[in-house]
């Protein structure tokens, strides 16, 4: 057995590209399979990440995801239901609205409180973080000569609220609560794709997930490695090899020129705004001889037939 191992260092920082869908090329001479069909050798290809580093600037707020705010004035003469209503049920020009956005970062859910009483504290409505439960409940403070809705619009899920539902907020005293568990919505997780359209190589068919959200079932993957986000915003994401972590690979050809990989969430969406990294991957080539691992698998089969033989010979 034969075996050699190409390094190669990817630095986003020092490319114009989107760190979420880098392209790397490599000089034509580096990753060759040498004679392209070789009769006497198996030749096994491989891919492994060494080391990954990146710094977590992930925002679970930032513009037009998770920011939006939206207050509804109803201008119409007749009443209406406040005990449910929807932004599909009511008649718009009835409406007059008023858009709030949330800042930008990574607030934890005291800052998330803390921020939306700033916002609303002219429309007297209270936020109040349970912590037993881990949800919000809301309080209109003051009644108001107006008839104002409260709409999370896109941040419902930050503060477990139903999407498109409009709150009532100018009865004095009035009370409602998140109907779920809040969820910020921080990006926990890195998930690594080769680009089967833009790359030399593709992961082999054994890779199977079932991590794709548009699937219920376990499906063919070009997934190779995943990475739990586990330190703080503005904290350094580091993962350095261990073990053999090696994933078999077939080349489209008898060279690696170029590849591509993609970097997800735990959604399977590309990630907004990810920083740049340092990655250190391997490529790993295996030569087996093939007249040796016939001799192995005939030396295996005397093996197998001899143990049996005596097996039955005891009994």
């Amino acid at each position: 057995m034969l075996k050699k191992v190409y390094t190669v260092f990817v630095d986003t920082k020092m490319s114009c590209q989107n760190p979420s869908m880098f392209q790397v090329t490599l000089p034509d001479y580096f990753i060759r399979t040498g004679i392209k069909n070789d009769y006497y050798q198996d030749n096994e290809w491989y891919i492994s990440i060494k080391s990954f580093a990146m710094l977590n600037s992930f925002k679970n707020i930032t513009k037009d995801i998770n920011d939006s705010i939206i207050v509804y004035e109803y201008n119409g003469q007749a009443d209406i239901d406040d005990s449910e209503i929807y932004t599909d049920t009511i008649e718009p020009e009835l409406f007059t609205t008023t858009s709030i956005r949330l800042k930008e970062g990574n607030p934890n859910v005291t800052e998330l409180e803390s921020h939306f009483n700033d916002i609303m504290l002219s429309y007297n409505v209270l936020a109040i973080y349970n912590s037993y439960d881990s949800t919000y409940t809301f309080t209109v403070r003051l009644a108001s000569t107006k008839k104002l809705y409260l709409c999370f619009n896109t941040s419902h899920e930050m503060f477990g609220m139903d999407k498109n539902r409009l709150y009532p907020i100018y009865k004095k005293n009035k009370t409602f609560e998140s109907v779920r568990n809040v969820n910020l919505l921080a990006d926990r997780l890195l998930k690594f794709h080769i680009d089967n359209n833009k790359s030399d190589f593709r992961i082999l068919n054994s890779n199977y997930s079932n991590l794709d959200i548009n699937s219920e079932n376990f499906t063919n993957s070009m997934l190779f490695f995943m990475l739990p986000i586990y330190v703080n915003p503005y904290e350094l994401i580091y993962y350095e090899r261990k073990t053999e972590e090696m994933i078999p690979i077939q080349l489209n050809k008898n060279a690696i020129n170029s590849f591509q990989i993609n970097i997800t969430n735990q959604d399977n969406t590309f990630v907004e705004g990810l920083a740049d990294y340092l990655m250190v991957i391997e490529f790993i080539h295996i030569k087996r001889d093939k007249n040796l691992k016939k001799l192995l698998e005939l030396v295996r089969q005397i093996y197998m037939w001899v143990g049996t033989y005596i097996s039955r010979k005891i009994i």
